[in-house]
């Protein structure tokens, strides 16, 4: 008696009596509780050594999404919008000629879908500094000012590198020379210009009707490093400027960005598309760009193979784990076989077992993959001492600031895969235990 009392002090509490929530479990759910505390040891570490991966996984789901979610919100809210509308051949070679008819009409259709729309002309010509001698070919770009402020967030002050967007809707009321309108450059044009803010500069284009357009433009403001080509060889204008410049029909457009909704809307295409003219086409951001959008596509596949080899390894130490309590526990398997415990019996308790691993496990790796993923959400990797004008990907500049996201995807989908892995995993020791033989096993030492 005093022997089994001396015993009893000794065990942990949790290997003694379950309490509360486990008191509620069947009988083999006791058991499999008291038997992984016989190892505590080695217990601890295979849950640390599942907690660990969940963690890792969590941190690194959740700066996957963050990525996707920068790189997707710089093309489609900084610069294109979520969709947009060509003529058929405008995509091609983008001629000044491929043009949208009547696109009030357009317009006021997409807003009948609550979403914002801005027109948007292109051209090309040749821009010139006078005071620095310096000249450089460019695309402009001609917006509404108002309505693209609606629809993208390049107009915002933060992706400005100096000066300011155009505070007026046309380029007629201004206390510029005559002629002179206000004119956004990318960073790297202005660099080729050597022009600042303030500076006068010279457009020269070939208008629609043949004839040769020239005026003067006042720089009001210079672009961060937002994407190669708004860089390289893009300048902004006012659409008055424009059809001044290039003796365009003003009824006449050569594309429409549309802003993205506050909600999914899977059928917004559709209904777009059934009211456009049949010489118009709709593009989402992917088609416009299929190399980024294929490049997104390779990355989740990258994440689920790094997914798949972390966890193949987590499926391995819980393998091993429940095959080392197997071996320890073949005169139990046996006497239980004896007993008339059929060898569902003996899978259930195996499978009990891992649950109460694996669930441990999910509770330790969620806190702290939690805990990372709060710090990547809210401070990230700052890399801007290394790169001070962002990340180049692909056309795209993306802040160097690298931040993770917390939506519950992140946290549910490598819980539910370490789940799934490990009691797979426990099937094979599982049912190594369900065959063992009851003589065999009770003689084995």
């Amino acid at each position: 008696m005093s022997a089994q009392f001396s015993r009893d002090k000794q065990t942990p509490a949790f290997q003694q009596q379950p309490l509360g929530i486990l008191r509620s479990l069947p009988p083999l759910g006791r058991m499999g509780w008291r038997n992984i505390w016989r190892n505590p040891r080695r217990t601890f570490l295979t849950i640390l050594a599942l907690a660990l991966p969940l963690g890792f996984m969590i941190v690194n789901t959740g700066i996957h999404y963050g990525f996707i979610a920068t790189l997707t919100s710089n093309i489609t809210d900084l610069t294109l919008g979520e969709y947009q509308v060509h003529h058929r051949n405008y995509l091609k070679d983008h001629s000044l000629y491929d043009t949208i008819k009547q696109y009030d009409t357009v317009l006021a259709n997409v807003r009948k879908e609550n979403r914002a729309a801005a027109p948007r002309w292109y051209g090309y010509g040749l821009l010139a500094n006078d005071a620095t001698g310096k000249s450089a070919g460019v695309e402009i770009q001609a917006v509404d000012i108002e309505l693209e402020k609606q629809v993208i967030t390049l107009p915002q002050r933060k992706n400005l590198f100096a000066g300011r967007y155009f505070t007026t809707p046309t380029n007629d009321q201004l206390t510029f020379p005559v002629g002179a309108g206000e004119m956004v450059l990318g960073k790297k044009v202005a660099q080729t210009l050597r022009a600042n803010v303030g500076d006068l500069l010279v457009l020269v284009t070939t208008g629609a009707d043949g004839s040769i357009g020239n005026e003067l433009f006042r720089v009001v403001g210079i672009l961060k490093n937002v994407g190669d080509i708004l860089d390289r060889t893009r300048v902004i204008i006012g659409r008055d400027a424009y059809l001044r410049l290039f003796s365009f029909n003003p009824s006449e457009t050569h594309e429409i960005a549309i802003g993205k909704s506050n909600r999914p809307d899977p059928d917004f295409r559709k209904r777009v598309e059934a009211v456009l003219p049949g010489d118009l086409q709709l593009s989402r951001w992917d088609a416009l760009v299929p190399l980024v959008a294929d490049l997104i596509g390779w990355m989740d596949v990258v994440t689920r193979i790094l997914m798949g080899i972390i966890y193949i390894i987590a499926s391995m130490v819980m393998i091993n784990a429940i095959l080392m309590m197997v071996f320890e526990r073949t005169r139990e398997f046996g006497v239980m076989r004896a007993l008339g415990y059929p060898p569902s019996q003996v899978v259930l308790l195996v499978l009990f077992e891992t649950i109460i691993l694996t669930g441990c496990s999910v509770i330790v790796g969620l806190t702290l993959g939690g805990l990372l993923n709060l710090y990547m959400m809210n401070v990230g990797i700052d890399l801007s001492h290394l790169l001070p004008n962002g990340i180049d990907f692909m056309g795209t500049v993306i802040d160097p600031v690298m931040r993770s996201r917390g939506e519950a995807a992140v946290y549910i989908r490598p819980a539910l895969v370490l789940i799934m892995t490990t009691l797979i995993a426990s099937l094979y020791p599982a049912i190594k235990a369900a065959r063992l033989q009851p003589v065999e096993a009770l003689y084995k030492k």
